[in-house]
């Protein structure tokens, strides 16, 4: 049985799968069968990911290449420790030496693809770039963020001239992140989002919650009202505007 994805609530899957599908786990310490083991394997050999889309071409990428994007500092979530990374919400958030304060973008059109390139710390100190296919094909690049060595497979895609899509994985990680940029004249409005997305991991942060609150009816009412309001905060637009660059 082969199962991949990824829930903040790790034994809402378990629950589901256990109870479907026995005959798909045997127990702990006993030996496989050499057919089954056989098989699993060259399913495993056979996946792939499902291709992006072929990107159309923006007149925007001629402007583009020489420009970089200049992005305003969130103030209350940097002041709070919550600085927003490239690294998906939850990689970043569980780990010790947290990413954040992205800065810097810039994008490098080439024919078929994207070089995307920004920096991150509180000073700007790391410099960081990975390649997005725009054929229709990952592309493959390689990232270190956090303390951790990440391999990246991602895409980019045009939705309209003024609106870029871009989508990475993170392939030692379940997760992965999403910016859609939207251009108008020199400004930029930048929409972050992760997989799993901090929606769900706010629900199941406030479910938990309920038993330290005893169930008390006001308090679960404050905590519903806040773990509401937090994946609009955590993960709220960017805004920056384009520089030429020198």
């Amino acid at each position: 049985f082969v199962y991949f994805g990824a829930d903040a609530d790790e034994q809402k899957p378990f629950d589901v799968i256990y109870p479907h599908f026995p005959a798909g786990f045997i127990a702990e310490g006993t030996q496989a069968h050499p057919d089954d083991l056989e098989q699993l394997r060259t399913a495993a050999a056979n996946l792939s990911f499902r291709s992006p889309p072929v990107s159309g071409r923006s007149p925007l990428e001629q402007r583009l290449n020489h420009s970089q994007l200049k992005l305003k500092r969130q103030v209350v979530q940097n002041l709070l420790g919550f600085p927003l990374s490239v690294l998906p919400m939850t990689v970043n958030q569980m780990s010790l030496d947290r990413a954040g304060y992205i800065n810097n973008l810039q994008l490098r059109f080439r024919e078929d693809a994207l070089d995307f390139s920004w920096t991150e710390g509180r000073d700007a100190r790391f410099s960081l770039a990975v390649p997005l296919g725009l054929d229709g094909k990952y592309a493959t690049g390689h990232v270190t963020l956090s303390g951790f060595d990440f391999d990246t497979a991602g895409y980019a895609n045009w939705e309209s001239n003024n609106v870029l899509k871009i989508h990475i994985r993170f392939m030692q990680s379940c997760a992965s992140r999403t910016f859609v940029l939207r251009f108008r004249g020199n400004r930029v409005k930048i929409t972050p989002r992760s997989t799993p997305s901090f929606a769900s991991i706010a629900a199941n942060l406030n479910k938990l919650s309920y038993a330290y609150l005893n169930n008390n009816r006001l308090m679960c009412k404050v905590s519903d009202i806040c773990f509401g309001l937090a994946p609009g905060f955590m993960e709220a637009p960017l805004r920056g505007h384009l520089k030429r660059r020198k």
